[in-house]
């Protein structure tokens, strides 16, 4: 009974995102504020989680199950040593990544900052993969106002990592931008903080071939309209997450549960001698509340344009996109509406995005093209970025390099379902087929 309570506990981490009905009720946009009933909708079949992935006949195809595949979550994710390990971001009430390991694939759960940007992401994530401590580079570290380097060190789970044993990455949600920002440091570098004499040797880039192939699942390529429903980089919105955060966390009287992974901001956990409620005050004080360094900006459609024009695609990179969706249209009026098996805290929210209208002078126009999502991230550019090159995937095609192949769109799964977090459907053969598909190019 208790560790039911605990895992249940848990599974609400995650969906701290949808901070609660009553905010998005409480912000209604004017196509909504007007509904007084609704409307007949167009059924959409749930697709099945075993549904084949055909692997390219255009490849000589010789699987190597040897070659590591590195899971990164999303915003307000955790890692595989949070929630007391009771509790999975992948898999939630099972281990995906376990399941793998089992299937014969060497795979791993990364853990990066939940709330941090895509930048510092990308750094945790590349020494969270090869070792050593990150170095967030003097120039970005000084210009946003935290450290430059900190005291945690990783061990490295793959730490022979370079262009002769390549790694394989999937991404859900943040995680799929994340991997884009680190591909670009790995082979570009960075010519600013090359200037540095004692900077990382990732920012000298020159790093091609050490990705074998990037998966995105439902990624917001080019933001999602949800940070401006709630107001782009909100300082409110991110502190009532946080409090839900505490809310849950408290009752244990321990950090174990959640880790901000925010010591560039003089915020290192301490499990032993710190309560979480210590340790959340210290968070809530930070200065990271003052700058543009963080995920709710990284993730807005304005900032994600400017990322699109950086984050490049890689010509040596396989790329796989995954689409989730959990609404369907109004035979009448096209809006989106959410299924009533949505989780329920991410019902209202894709309610309010399925019907979402701006159109600013200056600004990103919301028009009905962003109207279908899975409660947290709009349809419209989970399938890559808004400059890529984007294809359905066709296993009898010339597979390339450069080109978003994406794997459809899984309609019924809301943004947390497809990582097997608020439903029992058991989402383990969608990522065997995932690896299946990563491993044998």
């Amino acid at each position: 009974m208790k560790n039911g309570l605990l895992t249940l506990t848990a599974a609400g981490m995650f969906l701290l995102i949808a901070v609660s009905c009553k905010k998005t009720q409480e912000q209604p946009t004017s196509a909504s504020s007007n509904l007084t009933e609704k409307e007949q909708v167009k059924e959409l079949s749930t697709t099945p989680m075993a549904k084949a992935i055909n692997l390219p006949a255009s490849l000589a195809l010789s699987a190597n199950t040897q070659v590591p595949v590195i899971f990164v979550h999303g915003f307000l994710g955790f890692g595989p040593d949070e929630a007391f390990s009771a509790f999975h971001y992948w898999g939630g009430l099972t281990d995906v990544v376990k399941d793998l390991n089992n299937q014969g694939y060497v795979a791993y759960a990364a853990s990066v900052g939940p709330i941090s940007s895509n930048w510092d992401r990308a750094i945790e994530l590349y020494y969270y993969i090869k070792g050593g401590t990150p170095d967030y580079g003097m120039l970005h570290s000084s210009k946003f106002g935290h450290k430059q380097q900190v005291t945690r060190r990783y061990k490295g789970v793959y730490p022979q990592w370079d262009e002769k044993h390549p790694i394989s990455l999937i991404g859900h949600s943040m995680g799929g931008t994340t991997i884009r920002k680190l591909i670009t440091l790995l082979e570009k570098g960075d010519t600013q903080e090359q200037g540095d004499a004692g900077s990382s040797s990732l920012f000298a880039g020159n790093k091609r071939g050490w990705i074998k192939s990037a998966v995105s699942i439902s990624t917001p390529h080019n933001g999602t309209s949800l940070t401006n429903i709630f107001g782009v980089g909100s300082s409110t919105f991110m502190l009532d997450a946080l409090n839900s955060v505490a809310s849950l966390a408290g009752g244990f009287g321990s950090n174990s549960l959640y880790d901000f992974d925010l010591d560039q901001w003089g915020l290192e956990r301490n499990p032993k001698t710190t309560n979480f409620f210590t340790y959340y005050d210290q968070v809530k004080q930070s200065r990271l509340w003052t700058t543009k360094d963080s995920a709710p900006y990284d993730l807005s459609p304005a900032l994600s344009q400017e990322r699109n024009q950086i984050d490049l695609d890689s010509k040596d990179v396989y790329y796989f996109s995954v689409t989730t969706s959990c609404t369907s249209p109004g035979i009448l009026t096209g809006r989106e509406y959410p299924s009533p098996f949505t989780f329920p805290v991410l019902y209202p929210l894709a309610l309010s995005m399925g019907n979402y209208l701006s159109n600013e002078p200056g600004k990103t126009n919301f028009d009905s093209k962003w109207w279908p999502n899975d409660g947290i991230v709009n349809v419209y550019g989970e399938n890559g970025p808004s400059n890529g090159i984007i294809r359905e995937y066709n296993a009898n095609a010339m597979l390339q390099k450069g080109v978003w192949n994406h794997l459809g769109i899984y309609h019924g799964y809301d943004h947390a379902a497809i990582i097997g977090i608020g439903t029992l459907i058991d989402v383990k053969p969608f990522y065997r087929n995932l690896a299946r598909l990563i491993t044998s190019l």
